[in-house]
């Protein structure tokens, strides 16, 4: 085989697999969601394949993944978008020690600190674009932030403001959910790295 097929058929597989991974994580979003702090965070696993195309095929594969699963979750969504922005976001953030970290061939411990530091920055971008961008943004047009704090407040009584609300609510829901998808995806990785 020439290179130039050999590039060509490398490329094919990258597509292929990158749609597959599109397919499975749009229809993972779709699921109705675990609700763990409601109304507004429910878990899902869209997030799986996301990272596990990053690992596997790249982080910019990671994001095309996610970009899609987020725009396709639009048709569905509950949040005017909003949801599907932090979902990005979120993901963006964790796929980022992929990218600066990840080489070819790393071994489990690298892998494992990647994991971690992947829900240590979508912790930190979750906080942060809640705060300054996505829950003033949704307030807009549809209620206030006391309103959203008083929701958040009658299954967390510690919400009275929303600091608070980011610190007791959408902290421990992007550390719960990140440690949900690292241990799935380190499973997945260590069994699937061999055939992928």
């Amino acid at each position: 085989m020439s290179m130039g097929n050999y590039a060509a058929s490398v490329k094919i597989k990258t597509i292929v697999r990158v749609a597959a991974l599109c397919a499975l994580s749009a229809i993972l979003y779709a699921l109705p969601g675990i609700p763990i702090i409601p109304p507004i965070y429910k878990l899902d696993f869209s997030g799986i394949p996301v990272f596990l195309g990053a690992m596997w095929l790249g982080p910019i594969q990671g994001v095309v993944i996610a970009l899609f699963k987020d725009i396709t979750g639009l048709v569905h969504s509950s949040s005017a978008g909003v949801g599907e922005l932090a979902d990005f976001i979120c993901s963006v953030a964790f796929i980022l020690p992929i990218a600066f970290l990840l080489k070819k061939g790393s071994g489990r411990a690298k892998k494992a600190l990647i994991l971690l530091l992947g829900i240590l920055f979508m912790v930190i971008a979750g906080a942060a674009a809640n705060y300054w961008i996505l829950i003033p943004f949704y307030v807009k047009g549809t209620m206030t932030i006391e309103k959203i704090v008083a929701m958040i407040a009658n299954v967390i009584p510690a919400v009275d403001s929303l600091g608070k609300l980011i610190f007791y609510a959408t902290v421990p829901f992007n550390l719960l959910k990140g440690a949900i998808i690292a241990v799935v995806v380190w499973f997945l990785d260590w069994r699937l790295e061999k055939i992928v």
